[in-house]
């Protein structure tokens, strides 16, 4: 009796447990950046070039901010190419990548990373 009462149950929550939709990926979720002159996009581009010198010998200057793209996920996520200069080398710098993460209602700039992009 108790199996038959198990299958019953089992034919009554399958149809529920198939019918929940697939987890889907984050990466829809990011849209591009419309205006990389924007006051506030350059704002978040020197940050993260400052936050890069203060852990390198390689001191970087802000130039412009070449593409980027932004997702709200528990605050704004940022994800910026930078065209820097370093008056230092000979050629023009290569471009880099950064991640930024303005946070709540206080628009904390939280700094993820910077890494130079390969051609």
């Amino acid at each position: 009796m108790h199996f038959h009462f198990f299958l019953a149950l089992v034919a009554m929550l399958l149809p529920l447990i198939v019918a929940i939709p697939e987890r889907r990926s984050v990466t829809g979720l990011w849209q591009p950046i419309q205006n990389t002159s924007d006051p506030k996009v350059i704002e978040l581009a020197e940050f993260a070039i400052s936050e890069y010198n203060k852990n390198t010998t390689k001191k970087l200057d802000f130039e412009s901010v070449v593409s980027g793209k932004f997702a709200h996920m528990s605050g704004t996520f940022y994800e910026l190419v930078i065209a820097p200069k370093n008056e230092s080398l000979p050629t023009p710098a290569e471009n880099y990548g950064a991640d930024v993460w303005v946070l709540g209602f206080y628009q904390k700039l939280k700094f993820l990373g910077l890494v130079k992009l390969k051609n």
